[in-house]
């Protein structure tokens, strides 16, 4: 059986594989709590000694694991400290007020008179406004189908929001310097920052912790064949992780990309239940109605990959800047 880790942040699991190392299972399931919002930036992780002591694994693993979630920038470890959820500026506005006054005073001091600050201040609000007209949803070309699910998304419950264009990551930097504001998840942030820089504006989009469907998983009776039909290779792989580690060998899990039909046959034919995201489940259907007949599998749809929290962030902005109005006072 899987060995459970009774701490405070989210529980692990662990399970003997062959196929997905301890190693993978561990950093797939934090790196799922840090993106989904589980654990929360500055949140100090289990020391090396005491995660060792209650997963059994050697010290040298949970160092690995720790290693890895740095070099992907989810963590950092200080030394001396511990491994500490990666601060993101985005979530620190507590110095704001004395990084403004700190500013004006080194341009009070570098010779800049209040009417030339104040041109210089409006020139970056207007550029900070503009950037709100050009959205651009930014992950890696070999998972441009996270961000077709995040633009399906977006669009659908928020159609206020000016035109989304999807960019891969590699091609950034021909975009910039320009007015733009960047969409992209936790799982990319740290990529995408180190190529954008600190003047271009990112907003971060939580994603949802998939509360509900994981207890649907944890339910499911031994030996269930579960199939996972999504656009992202990249989740795909994340999901296979978790599960293992939830769930190891006693659940068959069948992925499928939405856009492979042989694939998702194979899926159709042998799951007893499937889970898609909101962009796949016609196709998947559609296929499973072929195939199966009235000797249907269930077919759960995880209508959000986004946290609420994302959504009002992107109104926010969009009040913010003016572009769309706030709501009536009552």
């Amino acid at each position: 059986m899987g060995r459970r880790i009774p701490l405070v942040f989210p529980k692990l699991f662990t399970h003997p594989s062959k196929e997905v190392s301890v190693v993978t299972q561990l950093v797939s399931q934090i790196s799922f709590a840090i993106a989904s919002g589980q654990l929360a930036p500055g949140e100090h992780l289990p020391s090396l000694r005491a995660l060792a002591m209650q997963t059994g694994l050697h010290r040298n693993t949970i160092a690995k694991v720790y290693q890895q979630l740095a070099d992907h920038g989810l963590i950092e470890i200080r030394e001396g400290s511990g491994a500490y959820v990666r601060q993101s500026a985005a979530h620190d506005s507590s110095t704001a007020t004395a990084t403004i006054h700190a500013c004006l005073a080194a341009l009070r001091q570098q010779g800049y008179h209040a009417p030339h600050i104040r041109q210089l201040f409006l020139g970056i609000l207007e550029w900070q406004i503009q950037s709100m007209n050009h959205l651009h949803i930014v992950v890696p070309q070999a998972d441009l189908g996270i961000a077709e699910v995040i633009h399906h998304e977006l669009t659908t419950s928020l159609p206020e929001l000016p035109p989304l264009h999807i960019t891969p990551l590699e091609h950034l930097a021909a975009l910039l310097p320009a007015p733009i504001t960047l969409l992209t998840t936790p799982y990319f942030l740290p990529r995408v920052q180190q190529i954008a820089g600190p003047t271009t504006k990112i907003l971060p989009l939580e994603v949802n912790p998939f509360r509900e469907e994981l207890q649907r998983i944890q339910s499911l009776p031994p030996h269930t064949c579960l199939g996972i039909v999504c656009r992202s290779p990249g989740v795909l792989q994340a999901v296979q992780g978790v599960l293992e580690g939830l769930r190891g060998q006693d659940l068959l899990v069948l992925t499928a990309l939405a856009t492979d039909t042989g694939a998702i046959t194979t899926v159709a034919h042998r799951a007893q239940v499937i889970f898609t995201d909101a962009t796949s489940h016609a196709p998947t259907a559609a296929i499973v109605k072929q195939v199966r007949g009235s000797l249907k599998p269930q077919i759960h749809l995880c209508p959000h990959y986004l946290h609420p929290q994302a959504l009002d962030l992107l109104r926010q902005e969009l009040r913010w800047t003016g572009a769309v109005e706030p709501p009536a006072a009552t």
